[in-house]
């Protein structure tokens, strides 16, 4: 039970060392558009990530998942403009960020092992909700990256928007946040400050 303990103890105190010191495994991932066909396979070969072109009488291109082996698919739902696909390093479940306006992205969270997921929105939402709350006005952009991971369930993203105050004339302002997410529990597992950002994971993106 001690040596359990001293081992979990060990475990936790490294990953407490990642958190600070912001080393990340790079997060690998291909940008799809809608005129393109966006293939992704995963880091251990088992899954294929692909796009179709609209058939006819459809809008907008389809998203499939597909097994290397039997070629056995699942429909992920469509694309509505452009996106990028990262995958976890344990190619559990993959992320799509789906720019789904000019002025707006949404994250996607699939897992590998379901036939079917559930509410593939589930964290976008927990993520909006957090950031919005921080935010006093009208929001007219907002976007995410996602800039590594701390291990197999923990990305490391950055979200940016630029708001206007309501009732008056002032510029638009522009804030940025970051989180780190928890795969495994579908939430927020800590958030990251502005400068942090800069300084530990490097992130240099700014709105125009």
């Amino acid at each position: 039970m001690a040596k359990q303990i001293q081992v979990t103890v060990i475990l936790m105190l490294f990953l407490c060392s990642l958190f600070a010191e912001g080393f990340l495994k790079q997060a690998v991932h291909i940008s799809i558009d809608q005129e393109a066909k966006g293939v992704s396979e995963s880091p251990d070969g088992k899954w294929v990530f692909h796009m179709r072109t609209p058939s006819q009488g459809q809008e907008n291109p389809t998203l499939w998942l597909r097994t290397s082996r039997n070629k056995k698919e699942r429909f992920l739902g469509d694309l509505f403009r452009d996106g990028e696909v990262y995958w976890c390093p344990n190619s559990q479940c993959l992320i799509l960020l789906d720019e789904h306006s000019v002025e707006d992205t949404r994250l996607k969270f699939f897992e590998t092992s379901k036939a079917r997921n559930g509410n593939v929105l589930m964290l976008d939402k927990e993520i909006r909700n957090k950031f919005y709350s921080q935010i006093h006005g009208r929001v007219l952009f907002y976007a995410l990256d996602i800039l590594g991971w701390i291990d197999d369930s923990h990305p490391v993203i950055a979200v940016q928007s630029r708001f206007v105050k309501p009732n008056t004339s002032a510029p638009a302002y522009v804030t940025t946040g970051g989180y780190v997410l928890n795969l495994k529990t579908k939430t927020i597992e800590q958030e990251i400050p502005a400068q942090d950002l800069k300084t530990k994971y490097g992130f240099n993106k700014n709105l125009v």
